[in-house]
């Protein structure tokens, strides 16, 4: 109830899998023991924390608090699927959680209960869900998963059948963006696994960073606010900040009736402007500017004055914007489609001395 949208990063809902692309990391041993110590703590499980940091990161990517996901059941937790019978029983269902208004130990609670009711519907067909859901028909719930699997050490290296030999495996995602986690109860590992659009890395970055600040606040203070906790690391958000805002350029120390000066006299008969079947050389728009400029002049223009121009999209416009710059005046576009009540209340609070129309 109350979902608006799906929750899709980067805006996608489809992919090819044979483009996926993969990234894998392990999870450090200080890391490992600080999600053990801090969970059992908090009376939860690592499985619930990183359910939490995804989602967490999921908000910043798709800019929206309200996130929906798909999680992996293992579909053997109930006694009507014994863990002796035979044969697949995984299934992926929608965890919806909502990271506006919470602290770190709400959100973690909350998550926690979450994952314990999911639990009661682990054989619920994720169809069901999907006709359950609000959104319009053929609307995903969600585009991405996250797929916490308990992967014992001892099981990592062992083969199926003795003489069996492995040639070759290769797990792929259908969705867009999928997240494994591997705890292999000494360890955890994440895989990301995305579309060729999006880099494996960087969202490997965003949940580490998530997962850190996540717990560090549940170390220290509890009751900060989710919002508070960032999911860029230092390197990313000196990029973000810094690198990619460093666009200065230098610019010459003139100004725009100049700069149209000196065209006018490299290349007085290109091409300047051009609308619709008219057209205006550099000398000829230089020329009527300064006719028009100097008829403004007479009229009051000047530095610290204004100059109402009043005109349709035209030749006639660039002109008068072009002459006005040259009295020193500065102008007041007005739409001439807007009503005469407005415009009037313009010009009587503007006072300008001249009128184009």
């Amino acid at each position: 109830a109350g979902l608006t949208q799906p929750t899709t990063p980067y805006n996608l809902t489809t992919t090819d899998p044979t483009t996926i692309r993969e990234t894998h990391h392990t999870l450090t041993p200080q890391l490992t023991t600080r999600l053990h110590t801090t969970t059992r703590r908090h009376n939860t499980t690592p499985a619930t924390l990183l359910h939490l940091a995804y989602a967490h990161t999921l908000t910043h990517l798709t800019n929206h608090p309200d996130t929906v996901f798909g999680t992996i059941l293992l579909g053997r937790h109930t006694t009507t699927t014994p863990h002796n019978t035979p044969g697949l029983h995984i299934n992926t269902l929608p965890i919806r959680i909502n990271t506006h208004h919470h602290t770190a130990l709400t959100a973690l609670t909350t998550t926690h209960h979450h994952l314990a009711t999911l639990l009661e519907h682990e054989h619920t067909p994720l169809a069901h869900a999907q006709q359950a859901s609000p959104l319009p028909p053929n609307t995903p719930l969600f585009t991405t998963v996250l797929n916490y699997r308990h992967t014992p050490a001892e099981e990592q290296s062992s083969t199926l059948l003795e003489g069996v030999e492995v040639v070759f495996a290769e797990e792929r995602t259908n969705y867009p963006l999928a997240v494994f986690v591997d705890d292999f109860g000494n360890g955890f590992a994440f895989t990301v696994q995305s579309d060729a659009g999006i880099d494996p890395q960087l969202i490997h970055d965003l949940l580490l960073t998530a997962t850190e600040n996540l717990l560090t606040a549940l170390e220290t203070n509890p009751h900060t606010p989710l919002t508070d906790i960032p999911v860029l690391n230092p390197d990313l958000r000196h990029t973000l900040l810094t690198t990619w805002n460093d666009t200065t350029t230098p610019t010459p120390d003139t100004t725009l009736p100049h700069l149209l000066a000196q065209q006018a006299t490299r290349t007085p008969d290109a091409t300047a402007i051009t609308y619709q079947d008219q057209h205006l050389t550099y000398h000829q728009l230089h020329t009527r500017a300064n006719q028009l400029a100097h008829l403004l002049i007479e009229h009051g223009a000047g530095p610290e004055t204004l100059v109402a121009i009043c005109l349709d999209r035209s030749i006639d416009l660039v002109v008068a914007l072009l002459a006005t710059l040259k009295t020193g005046a500065a102008y007041l576009p007005i739409d001439p489609t807007h009503p005469a009540d407005r415009i009037t209340a313009m010009l009587d609070d503007a006072q300008p001395t001249t009128l184009l129309t």
